[in-house]
C-alpha cells in the first residue's frame, strides 16, 4: 500500500479518482479501522487504476500485488466462515 501510496497520490498526472482513493485506502488501513474497511478500499483503488493505462501508474506493480493481497483475504475469509 506504500508504494501505491507514495506512487499515485502524489502523481498529478494520475486521474483525481484513483488519488482519492488511494487516500480513502490509505485511511482505512489505520488498525482502528475493520479489515473489511480496508479491503473494500483496496477494491476501490483496484478499480479506478484499471481505466488507467499501466505507464501512467508507476505503482502498476504494487497495485497487482494489493489484488493478490485482496484474493488471500477473501479466500481465507470463506474458510473461516
Amino acid at each position: 500500500m506504500t508504494a501505491v501510496v507514495h506512487a499515485a497520490l502524489f502523481n498529478p498526472r494520475n486521474p483525481e479518482r484513483l488519488r482519492e482513493a488511494v487516500s480513502r485506502a490509505a485511511l482505512a488501513q489505520l488498525p482502528s479501522k475493520p479489515i473489511a474497511e480496508f479491503v473494500s478500499a483496496v477494491k476501490e483503488v483496484i478499480a479506478a487504476a484499471e481505466v488507467v493505462e499501466p505507464t501512467e501508474i508507476f505503482a502498476h506493480d504494487a497495485i497487482e500485488r494489493l489484488k493478490t493481497v485482496v484474493a488471500e483475504f477473501e479466500a481465507r475469509s470463506e474458510v473461516a466462515r
